[in-house]
């Protein structure tokens, strides 16, 4: 134990400039260890941010086809309402031609003698043709 002493005594400053060296040392690895973190995260982060872009080009390809749907449904929606007007424009039509041309024949006074029975069903149809040809 003597010699360590003396050992100790003489070369005692070797001790704090092997500490800095090895905290040096130990620093150093440290910082490789970091920076190989950094370059790991910042490859997560590339990838990430391309995951990202593919993502927001699959929601905007999917918000012009709703889009595409919505336009087609309101002109579905405005080509059954103008069927539906004409519809109702020809069903208006049929009952003015029921009203005006039908009940008329209908409502006729038909003669009892047979010879102004010919005479009549003859203008009435001369009639009929010519309303129906409007």
């Amino acid at each position: 134990m003597g010699i360590l002493f003396t050992l100790l005594r003489k070369f005692w400053w070797l001790i704090p400039l092997a500490g800095a060296a090895a905290f040096g040392a130990w620093e150093r690895h440290e910082v490789g260890v970091a920076q190989a973190h950094v370059a790991q995260l910042e490859q997560q982060l590339g990838s990430a941010e391309q995951s990202i872009a593919q993502l927001h080009a699959g929601i905007q390809a999917q918000n012009g086809a709703v889009e595409r749907i919505l336009a087609q449904g309101q002109a579905n929606v405005a080509a059954a309402k103008a069927q539906a007007a004409q519809r109702v424009q020809a069903a208006a039509k049929v009952q003015l031609i029921y009203r005006t041309r039908i009940q008329t024949i209908e409502a006729a006074p038909v003669p009892q003698q047979c010879a102004s029975a010919a005479a009549w069903a003859q203008q009435q149809a001369q009639g009929l043709a010519a309303g129906w040809n409007k």
